[in-house]
């Protein structure tokens, strides 16, 4: 019986980069008219008197914990609620954020021998992240960026400058962090409450349709001839969207797929997300299908 070659140095270090977060920085960077344009479109929105009723009850934590540093890259909380309030009524409707609380620290992941994430990611200070990075000790732009905790907590995280040095950018990718983490806190109640899926019936252009039925037919757009990932994070996740993944580990395709869903949510909202791919029909089909859910309402 033969034994699978583990990979080199470089190989595992090249799929540790895959959680580098400069290019994307970059990528913002380099867009941020459409950014800012796809931010000023947000904000222009009508507000659904229930959703800001709902979001308005949205706590906020721990920003002035933030250095002035972090609070020129960060989503403040005024801002955030403003954001929120004029996402889709419907998605507002089904969440079930309460709280965000600010972490004044960097969240760094752990690999193993192949390069891939496993485990914890370690929360640090960003002196610490600084001093390690300056020891040779850290990557300086392998972070995590954004969490959750369940579907009810956001956990917006620090962006060190090793990073990025370009604060509107930051800003603005933190934007995209919080829509990001918004989607969770819709998808991860039907997560944890599987019946619920089937039991949440929308409507949307005269049909009729379950939160599992939309959620179904994303899956086959991503299993579908010629799926890109939508952007250069939910990519991080590419191995786990095929069909053997499917069958053998649908729990691991379904975290997968939801990171896709995120994304292209995002793409949805701001109009765009850090991108290396090609364009093609499959990427405007899961836009287009994100549209439906976001134009539909609740069923009677």
């Amino acid at each position: 019986m033969s034994l699978s070659t583990p990979p080199s140095i470089d190989q595992a270090e090249t799929r540790k980069d895959r959680y580098d977060l400069r290019p994307a920085l970059e990528f913002v960077a380099g867009n941020l008219p459409q950014y800012k344009a796809g931010l000023t479109g947000i904000l222009a929105r009508p507000v659904d008197p229930a959703s800001a009723e709902k979001i308005g009850k949205v706590e906020c934590f721990d920003y002035e914990n933030l250095s002035d540093s972090q609070k020129a890259r960060q989503v403040f909380p005024e801002m955030v609620r403003s954001i929120l309030e004029r996402m889709p009524a419907v998605l507002v409707a089904l969440s079930k954020l309460q709280v965000v609380v600010y972490r004044n620290q960097v969240l760094v992941p752990r690999f193993d021998e192949n390069g891939d994430m496993q485990g914890v990611p370690r929360w640090i200070s960003e002196d610490t992240f600084l001093q390690e990075v300056e020891a040779g000790q850290l990557h300086p732009s392998r972070v995590i960026v954004g969490v959750s905790d369940g579907a009810e907590i956001i956990l917006p995280t620090s962006i060190p400058k090793t990073v990025s040095e370009d604060d509107t950018a930051v800003f603005m990718y933190q934007v995209h962090v919080l829509l990001h983490e918004f989607f969770h806190s819709v998808e991860m109640n039907f997560r944890n409450n599987p019946a619920e899926m089937f039991a949440t019936r929308l409507e949307s252009g005269g049909f009729t349709f379950t939160f599992k039925d939309w959620l179904d037919d994303f899956g086959r757009l991503v299993l579908a001839e010629g799926f890109e990932p939508i952007s250069r994070y939910s990519a991080t996740c590419k191995d786990m969207l095929t069909p053997e993944i499917k069958g053998r580990d649908p729990v691991a395709f379904r975290r997968a797929l939801m990171e896709e869903i995120c994304e292209t949510f995002v793409a949805s909202q701001l109009g765009l997300v850090p991108y290396a791919g090609s364009d093609n029909p499959n990427r405007h089909m899961r836009i287009s299908w994100m549209s439906t859910l976001c134009n539909s309402s609740l069923a009677e």
